[in-house]
Order: structure tokens, then C-alpha cells, then sequence
């Protein structure tokens, strides 16, 4: 017998809707970041504990929420936002659907303090697993403060499926630092649980919000972008050539101030970039699109991330120009005047408009203690901030004044920022990273990097690499002879041309040969980094000049989460606050220019690997990384003589026949095949 359809029970319904709306923390941080923006708030304070699953708590200095509407806001589909479906074609707000509220309510603990400007007296409402708990009248400043806590609490399937507390905390201050940089007007801090790890200005500078969210020297590679029409304003900062990632997590998007995914934009800024940077490469953008919103749908998913466009092609095409022009006018070609004076473009700034590079001066100012937000009055932008060191010697006297932060000691004047509360997170969630670190992270590694780590347990990680080869090899090598007498067949080949900058082809008196070049040294250099590794007295190199690194809140999760791998790995670091480090050794250093940058560049790779990699995967990955960046690359020239170089000592390579990352190196084409193909059978 057929089951018979029934109408599902109001909680049910709402279990259900609250699967789409809140699919982690980071959904309830971005809605409750949303309504206090809808609701004019110019400081926002947002505190994280657990990962987000033992509290979130979103501060606003906004409208609040009459007394008489809070029972309402609570309700499925109760909204102030719109009054009927026509006026999404004319909305200015970043919710409208009346979901976020009763979705949250209905998986967590919620409580909501609010009060507006006019009342005397403020409301607290308190509901738990959608069930309505109390409203009474307390006193409270003017705003709102929403309070989530044990999230999931009621759903342990749903809890069971999310990731670490690191992971979710640091997909949180991703997702804050982008609506951050979506209002730049509104001042932003994100605390977990009692540190401050973000904080904007809100003064309406879009480059100091991005230097607070992805660091100075991130900031000081934007170049600024600009167009206006009738019906399409496009602004933002995008990146030098030269300051790429492995990854998209570098592009943000807004529209109207929604932050947003969109493949169209994506595609954009491929072909803005097109030809300036490496394949399989991305920019670091932060764009802003403000249009009618007849002009798209945000009404696609209950997220509101994905919207649609009416004139998407001529949407990317404009982006794509304006990008490029940007990126092209950066670097004007001098030009000849019959005047006798070279320029280099048809005409000088105005001397009222400041240039991209004036108001950069501000990211290069020098700090004075405790007066994070105070401009210099000295400041010179010819005269460097930190002076360049004469000798090795003088690198030590620049750090002491410099750095307060150098071989763990903070001194007495700076902000404390860099304190972690230890013990565990309330509510038996499961350990965060907070828990495994002492106070200062500065404590911690000061501690360990008293001792640079020795190489007696990177033996056995090569040799597990090592002996993990053949499986990775091995239906590649099956199409090829495995024994010496092959190996020592590459001694007998010669070049004979290279296809395409790309492919060398050599030969034998069997057979032809087709051989990717950087495929080929990929292989050679990671078995030369193998060797390295294995000879090493220590795990580390020192480096002659250390450099700085500056990292995200996200990348800084990421580095103290992994940290115990990382300084087993070699890599030596020390803390000197607001997110900055000082990278003083790296594992295999062999002539690797911009250390600093590769170190970017790795942490970049961990952040976008699904699972939580072990100290063997992550030097195998380091190792692949380096045998990658400095092997030939494709549409590179070469010489009859390198390329011999090339294949005599690919023939010398443990497994000749692919790649570390498993792609073949050779292709073989006997007498035989090319005798067919001619018909000469």
C-alpha cells in the first residue's frame, strides 16, 4: 500500500528550512552580520567560541527592534524588509527572505537584546529549539545583541558532520573580513574567544580595509580600478601581476554591498589578467559592483551567496576592460615629447586629486606605541621605514628596535593582542586550538624554536615518502620497461628538437620519443630535493636575511594549527603581533628565491586541503612545491645541450616516467606505430 501524504508539523517544516538557511557557524555569523547592517549599525563586534557551535554573539549599534515586532522576528517569513514580491526589483537590503531568525532559533539557544534610540527601556527575547522561552524588559544600550549558543545542539547529525573548530572558526573570519570589506564604512572586530583577531577602522577607506584584513604588503601590491556609467559603477583594488595565488580565495565580490560567488565574475577576472599572469594562477581582487537591482536576482538560494545577471556578457566583457586597463596603465610606456622632455602619460594628475600611491603612504607609516590609528608627521615615503641592514650583524640591532616582538619578548608598551586563553571551550565541544597553545603565541614559539629541529625523524618521513612512490607510479610505468636495461637506454637518446617551447623530442635507432620538459626536470629536481633532505645535518636552513610575513586571520589558524608539523618540518618563525611573523629558516632553502612568498604560497595549499594533512604529507607537499617553482618551465626555449642535460639525468631518476604529481613524463613511439601511421606496413 502506497504511503499517505500528510502535512509535516510547524517544527518539522522549520528543521527542514533551517538545513538550507544555517548550514554551519559561518551561516549564522554572515545573516546576523546582515541584519545589523540593514539596520545601520556603524560598529559591529562579533565573538566566537567552539568553532561557533558554543557561541556566536553579534553586537550592533544599529536601529534595534521595537518592542511590539520582536515576538515577530522570530516567526517564519516575518520581515521588514519587503511587503510584496515587486519589491525585489527595487531592493536596497541584504535580507528580504524572513528566514535567517526563526531558521537560527530553531537549531540553537537564541537570545535577543535590542533596544531603539526612543525607548527608555530595552526587550530581551529568549527562544530554544524554536520554542519561545521569555521577553522581558531589561536595561541595555541602543542596538542589538544576538546571542547563539550550543549551536546544533537538538540536530547531532548535523553537528556530527562539521569540521574542526579551527576550520569552521576560520571559514568564519574569512566570510567576516570579506563583509568588512564590503562596508568599509562600518567598523568590524571579530574576538575567539577573548582575543581580538580582526579590527577595521570603519573610516570609508577601502585600501585600509583591506590592509587590516589581508596585511600592508598585501595592500601596498593593489592597484586601484574604476568605471561609471548610467547604469554600472564598478570599484575596488585589484592586485600586481606579480602578487598571485595558488587558489580563488583571493577574489571577493560584491554587488550593492551583498558579498556574492559568481562564475561570470570569475571568468572576468580571467580575462582581465589574461597572458599578465601563470596559468593555473589567481589575483588577489576586491571588486564592488553597484546597479540596479532590477538589473539581477538575488532570489536564487536561501544563502543569497549566487545571484544572476541580465546582461551577463556584456557584465564580464566591461569588468575584463576595466581590469585589464588598470593592470596596463600601471606600467605606462615612457613616451617621446617634441618639447625635448619625456612623460609618461598625456597628461599630469591634478594636483587636488591624490594618487593611488599618496594615499598608500598611510600603510608605510611608522606606529607609535599604543596609537595604532595615529599617522606619522615624519614620515618620508623615500626613506624606508625599517633600515636596510649593512651586515649580518646589523640585522639583530634592526630587530631589537624594530620588533618588539623578536625571541618572544613583548614589550611592556605595545596592546596586548596576542593573548590566547587556554583550558577548555564550554559545553564539551572539541578541542580548539586555543587549548593547545600557551597565552602568547609568541610564548610558544619562542619555546620552540630554542632549538632548531634536528633531522634524525625526517629520515624515516623521506623514507616513507620514498617507499610510497611505486603505488603512485606504478599504471603509469606499466606502459613502460621497469628494468636497468631502460635506464640505461636514456644515456643512448638525443635530442633532436624541441615542439612547441614545450615537448622535446629525442631519439634512438627504435623508437621516438616525446618528452614534457618540466614534467621531466619537475621529476629530477624533487628526486635532487629528496636527496638534500636526506643529508641534512638539521631540519632546517637558516635564513641570511630574515623576512616578514604577513597572513590573514584565516592563514593564521591555519599556521598555529599546524604549527607542531610545521616546525618539525624546519620551518623557524617567531611572533611580533598583529598577525606578523618573522620567518628566520625554512626546510631545503637550495637557492630558493623569496622564501617569505613560498611560505605564503604553502600555507595557501594547506588551506585548501580537505583534510588535515600528517607532518609526512606536508613535507612531501613542500618538497613537490620547490621541485615545481624552480623546474624549466613550458614555453621556455632551450638549447640542444640542456635539453641532453635534461634526459640523461631523467634517466638517472629513480622513476623516470612521471611526474611527482603522477603526470607521465615520456611518451614512446616505436618504428613500428610510425610505419603503420605512414602505411608503410
Amino acid at each position: 500500500m502506497a504511503a499517505r501524504i500528510k502535512l509535516l508539523d510547524e517544527h518539522c517544516i522549520n528543521q527542514i528550512a533551517a538545513g538550507e538557511v544555517v548550514e554551519r557557524p559561518l551561516s549564522v555569523v554572515k545573516e546576523l552580520v546582515e541584519n545589523a547592517l540593514d539596520a545601520g549599525a556603524r560598529k559591529i563586534d562579533i565573538s566566537v567560541e567552539g568553532g561557533g557551535t558554543a557561541l556566536i554573539r553579534v553586537k550592533d549599534d544599529g536601529a534595534g527592534i521595537l518592542a511590539e515586532d520582536l515576538r515577530l522576528a522570530v516567526l517564519p517569513h516575518a520581515t521588514s524588509k519587503i511587503s510584496a514580491i515587486t519589491d525585489l526589483d527595487d531592493l536596497r537590503t541584504l535580507g528580504f527572505r524572513g528566514e535567517a531568525l526563526p531558521s537560527i532559533a530553531s537549531v540553537s539557544k537564541l537570545s535577543i537584546m535590542t533596544r531603539t534610540p526612543d525607548d527608555v527601556a530595552g526587550q530581551e527575547l529568549k527562544v530554544e529549539g524554536g520554542t519561545f522561552l521569555s521577553m522581558t524588559e531589561i536595561g541595555c544600550p541602543p542596538g542589538t545583541v544576538v546571542t547563539v549558543k550550543d549551536l546544533f545542539y537538538n540536530t547531532p547529525a548535523r553537528h556530527k558532520f562539521l569540521r574542526s573548530a579551527v576550520t569552521e572558526f576560520g571559514w568564519i573570519s574569512d566570510m567576516v573580513g570579506r563583509l568588512s570589506l564590503a562596508r568599509p564604512d562600518v567598523a568590524f572586530s571579530l574576538r575567539h574567544p577573548n582575543t581580538i583577531l580582526l579590527h577595521t577602522p570603519g573610516n570609508g577607506s577601502l585600501l585600509e580595509a583591506i590592509a587590516a584584513v589581508s596585511g600592508n604588503d598585501a595592500a601596498r601590491k593593489m592597484l586601484p580600478i574604476s568605471y561609471r556609467d548610467e547604469s554600472l559603477e564598478i570599484s575596488g583594488y585589484v592586485s600586481m601581476p606579480e602578487h598571485v595565488r595558488s587558489s580563488r580565495s583571493g577574489l571577493t565580490f560584491f554587488v550593492n554591498g551583498r558579498v556574492i560567488r559568481s562564475q561570470l565574475m570569475n571568468q572576468a577576472i580571467k580575462d582581465g589578467y589574461h597572458t599578465l599572469i601563470p596559468a593555473n594562477t589567481y589575483p588577489v581582487c576586491v571588486i564592488s559592483l553597484n546597479l540596479p537591482p532590477s538589473d539581477y536576482d538575488v532570489n536564487v538560494h536561501p544563502s543569497k551567496l549566487e545571484i544572476k545577471f541580465k546582461e551577463e556578457k556584456n557584465l564580464s566583457r566591461k569588468i575584463a576592460e576595466v581590469i585589464r586597463k588598470s593592470l596596463l596603465d600601471s606600467f605606462p610606456m615612457r613616451k617621446y615629447s617634441f618639447t625635448g622632455k619625456t612623460r609618461t602619460s598625456e597628461s599630469a594628475p591634478s594636483e587636488s586629486s591624490p594618487s593611488h600611491w599618496e594615499q598608500l603612504k598611510i600603510l608605510y607609516r611608522p606606529l607609535e606605541p599604543n596609537r595604532s590609528d595615529q599617522i606619522s608627521p615624519t614620515y618620508d615615503p623615500d626613506k624606508p621605514i625599517i633600515p636596510k641592514a649593512q651586515s649580518f650583524r646589523d640585522v639583530e640591532k634592526i630587530n631589537e628596535h624594530h620588533y618588539p616582538y623578536i625571541n618572544g619578548q613583548l614589550s611592556e608598551q605595545q596592546p596586548d593582542q596576542t593573548e590566547y586563553i587556554s583550558g577548555r571551550l564550554s559545553g564539551g565541544i572539541r578541542e580548539s586550538i586555543t587549548d593547545r597553545v600557551p597565552e602568547r603565541i609568541s610564548d610558544m614559539i619562542s619555546d620552540r624554536n630554542s632549538e632548531i629541529a634536528p633531522n634524525r625523524n625526517l629520515e624515516r618521513i623521506m623514507d616513507n615518502i620514498t617507499d610510497s612512490l611505486p603505488d603512485k607510479i606504478a599504471e603509469v610505468s606499466q606502459t613502460l620497461q621497469q628494468d636497468k636495461e631502460t635506464v640505461s637506454e636514456f644515456l643512448e637518446l638525443k635530442a633532436v628538437g624541441q615542439v612547441f617551447h614545450m615537448y622535446i623530442l629525442a631519439a634512438d635507432d627504435k623508437n621516438l620519443y616525446i618528452i614534457d620538459q618540466h614534467a621531466a626536470h619537475e621529476r629530477i629536481r624533487y628526486e635532487s630535493l629528496l636527496q638534500l633532505a636526506r643529508q641534512r645535518e638539521t631540519a632546517s636552513q637558516l635564513l641570511l636575511i630574515p623576512e616578514t610575513v604577513e597572513l590573514t586571520v584565516q592563514e593564521e589558524q591555519i599556521l598555529l594549527a599546524h604549527f607542531d608539523e610545521l616546525h618539525g618540518m624546519g620551518f623557524i618563525f617567531e611572533h611580533f603581533g598583529d598577525r606578523t611573523y618573522f620567518l628566520r629558516g625554512i626546510p631545503l632553502l637550495d637557492s630558493l628565491e623569496s622564501p617569505g612568498k613560498m611560505f605564503k604560497v604553502f600555507i595557501d595549499e594547506i588551506l585548501n586541503t580537505s583534510f588535515s594533512p600528517s607532518l609526512e604529507k606536508l613535507l612531501e607537499e613542500w618538497i613537490m612545491m620547490l621541485a615545481c617553482r624552480s623546474a624549466v618551465k613550458g614555453k621556455e626555449r632551450l638549447m640542444v645541450q640542456e635539453m641532453d642535460e635534461i634526459i640523461q639525468k631523467l634517466g638517472r631518476a629513480d622513476n623516470p616516467y612521471s611526474c611527482p604529481h603522477g603526470r607521465p613524463t615520456i611518451i614512446q613511439i616505436s618504428e613500428k606505430e610510425l610505419n603503420h601511421k605512414f602505411e608503410r606496413e
